[in-house]
């Protein structure tokens, strides 16, 4: 194996240095070495957690009798001589001396125990603007070095602690998130899954592994000191690994074991377990890429993507380039594709094509998708200013060690995993009905204008689509941050609401605009708005009521009824799953829905623009992309017009 320490520190014989890329560096951070503590995350008052709970059932429960049940066995619960004053107490225990009594018990039953496979039921993907001046594997390439050279500066501000701290007003946000992005890894194991966190030490990281054509390099990215190698010394490692990894027409299915990390959990973990006994090369393989700061996949052009079952005549609402790019994001392709050249396990994958088609691919443990955007955005901007060429230099050779094709000693058994495991995928990927979609018509600043919460219109617009498309409301989930508590994840905001309920009533059947429907759009606006600021300063009820389950668990305690009530678990059957996730650039995330018959949302609001991505699975019959992304255009347009009609609040 390749020794990181014996790497030349000799930089470049020729500066790389960018005036412009000097002054946007300095404006990702500041002189500060340190970051400003935020406050551990508060366990909320019990009896105001029922009653937010019992609020939020009632758009989704029809049956008022059911709901009524429901009601007593909250009552029971929440009662002086009930189950909740007992567990409220002994979670407030577990509470006390710790900076977040959550997220721990979260890493463990939102993402480690989770046993389906982790692209597109997990991971989500982030679709980059697409690089008009990528037209040839060279230009590739020197698109692909600067990235990972920009990454790694990124990389360096969070580990010296200059990078600007987050915040809302005078609140601080935690900057925990940042500490995992680099050089950390899922592992997979049997029942739950293992991490390696190993970031903070400032010489360990000092290598990426770089995919292409399902092969997989060790590539040097740092000097010894941690200054990262320059763009063009990373532009002449990333010419070795084309050079060592030629295309053949019928790939060797040991090159192909990035399938292994698209499978379930369990299955993943035994085949993970016997390669690494089956010989010692192996493991080290598998250390070398965990260990890594991120990984790079160089992507063949994917003129396949073939999208199963679209009307030939589509509204400009569905944007088919970058459903193929979000596609590519998500999953790949298929075997047939770039499937087998990621490692869906490594935290930070960024893929480029030849065609311009790029992106960073997310494993969730480690963080959410506001701190990857971060780093992608700089580093996208980064590149913005970069526009010179990498040329090839007569005495860079001399300063760019060579990189390492990872070889691996597979038994014909591991073989058969690894074809079946591309047969699995295949079919996960066929199952998966995604769109990406734009609203062109207006965008946040329309919004604002009319004095309402671009968030909050969107989630609106959510409710109305699937009221307009079903009859009914569904559990609405959508991510809120709770980053102003230490380490903190995320909490529940519950955007389907008693308000939400009677705009898309009153709007469901005509789309006559009235000053009647203006204050009921209003009002479903701000009731959103109200609970996105109970969640985000952690009085939200999903985590609490989550903690006290876990705590009965923990300490033994038989389940409360109103645990095992139908009710609550229908609360929980997310059919609308759903986040904001805002890019400085044309950027979007996508992800797959989390339920069967549900949907996976996630929108980037533009000053002028909505980039959406809407998913779905095809096998459910309940549950069509394309129809819901109709229902969406004709609702956020409808809203529109409403927009000149609601009543503007009073300025005393």
């Amino acid at each position: 194996m390749l020794r990181l320490a014996s790497l030349s520190t000799r930089s470049s014989t020729k500066s790389m240095t960018n005036p412009r890329i000097s002054r946007q560096l300095c404006r990702m951070h500041g002189t500060k070495k340190h970051y400003e503590p935020v406050p551990p995350l508060p366990v909320p008052p019990l009896s105001q957690s029922l009653e937010r709970y019992v609020n939020a059932l009632k758009p989704l429960i029809p049956d008022e009798e059911s709901l009524r049940k429901t009601e007593a066995l909250v009552r029971e619960f929440g009662a002086d001589n009930g189950e909740g004053p007992k567990l409220q107490s002994l979670l407030l225990k577990h509470a006390e001396g710790k900076d977040n009594w959550l997220t721990d018990w979260w890493l463990d039953v939102a993402y480690l125990t989770f046993r389906e496979g982790n692209p597109i039921n997990v991971s989500p993907a982030i679709a980059f603007p697409r690089a008009q001046n990528i037209l040839t594997q060279d230009d590739q390439l020197q698109y692909a070095a600067k990235i990972a050279h920009h990454a790694v500066n990124f990389r360096n501000l969070i580990m010296s602690k200059t990078l600007t701290q987050e915040g809302a007003g005078k609140m601080h946000f935690c900057m925990s998130q940042y500490d995992n992005l680099f050089g950390t890894a899922r592992v997979p194991l049997a029942g739950k899954d293992g991490q390696t966190l190993l970031a903070k030490d400032p010489k360990h990281r000092q290598h990426i592994i770089v995919a292409h054509n399902n092969s997989f390099f060790i590539v040097p990215i740092c000097h010894e000191d941690g200054r990262p190698m320059s763009s063009a010394q990373i532009y002449a490692s990333l010419q070795q690994v084309v050079s060592e990894s030629p295309r053949t027409e019928v790939p060797d299915v040991h090159q192909s074991i990035g399938l292994l990390s698209s499978e379930h959990r369990d299955t993943w973990a035994g085949a993970y377990d016997s390669i690494i006994k089956h010989d010692p090369q192996n493991r080290q393989n598998f250390e070398a890429i965990q260990n890594s700061l991120f990984l790079v996949a160089l992507d063949q052009d994917n003129p396949g993507l073939p999208t199963v079952g679209e009307p030939e005549n589509r509204s400009p609402f569905v944007h088919e380039g970058r459903t193929r790019l979000a596609e590519r994001g998500l999953h790949g392709g298929g075997t047939h594709a770039n499937s087998g050249n990621r490692w869906f396990d490594k935290t930070l994958q960024f893929f480029v094509s030849s065609d311009g088609g790029a992106g960073c691919i997310i494993e969730h443990c480690a963080a959410e998708g506001p701190a990857v955007v971060r780093l992608t955005d700089y580093c996208i901007s980064m590149i913005e200013k970069d526009t010179d060429r990498l040329r090839p230099d007569p005495d860079l050779p001399h300063d760019v060690p060579r990189v390492e094709k990872l070889s691996w000693k597979l038994s014909k058994e591991h073989g058969e995993t690894i074809i079946q495991a591309g047969r699995n995928f295949n079919a996960q990927i066929e199952r998966l009905d995604l769109k990406s979609c734009e609203m062109s018509r207006f965008g946040k600043e329309a919004i604002k204008a009319g004095r309402l919460s671009p968030d909050a219109f969107i989630q609106v617009s959510f409710q109305l689509a699937y009221y307009r498309m079903y009859g009914c409301n569904a559990p609405t989930y959508e991510s809120g941050s709770i980053r102003r508590y230490s380490r903190g994840r995320t909490e529940t905001i519950r955007s389907a609401s008693v308000a939400s309920d009677a705009f898309a009533r009153a709007c469901a059947k005509t789309d006559d605009v009235s000053v009647e429907k203006a204050e009921l759009l209003r009002q479903a606006v701000l009731a959103h708005s109200e609970y996105s600021k109970w969640a985000v300063f952690g009085q939200g009820f999903d985590r609490h009521l989550l903690g006290l389950r876990l705590i009965a668990k923990e300490n033994g305690i038989p389940m409360p009824p109103v645990f095992e009530d139908p009710n609550y678990w229908e609360s929980l059957n997310f059919r609308l799953s759903t986040s904001q996730v805002p890019s400085a650039h044309e950027s979007f995330l996508s992800f797959g829905p989390v339920v069967l018959d549900g949907y996976g949302l996630c929108y980037n609001p533009r000053p002028n623009s909505v980039l959406m991505t809407i998913s779905s699975f095809r096998d459910c019959p309940t549950t069509d992309t394309q129809t819901f992304a109709e229902h969406l255009e004709q609702s956020m347009l409808f809203m529109q017009r409403l927009l000149p009609l609601v009543p503007k609040p009073s300025k005393l």
